[in-house]
């Protein structure tokens, strides 16, 4: 069984994601206004909690989850 990732390793890949969207320039990551999945965690954080959509598994219920193990 694999092993689920960390929150740290979420973390990075959605920098990685990113940055790459936004052709390697950190400003403007910091700068998107993309409509996207990943936009609010785009800094390495959630400003909000957003509302999963149906059958969405929610990145907060993983932190969770791995914290609690």
């Amino acid at each position: 069984m694999k092993n689920k990732p960390t929150s740290d390793e979420l973390m990075a890949a959605i920098r990685t994601k990113c940055l790459d969207c936004c052709g390697g320039s950190r400003k403007e990551v910091a700068a998107c206004r993309e409509k996207c999945a990943l936009n609010q965690w785009r800094m390495g954080e959630a400003r909000e909690r957003p509302r999963p959509m149906k059958g969405q598994v929610s990145m907060f219920e993983l932190i969770e989850k791995e914290n609690a193990v």
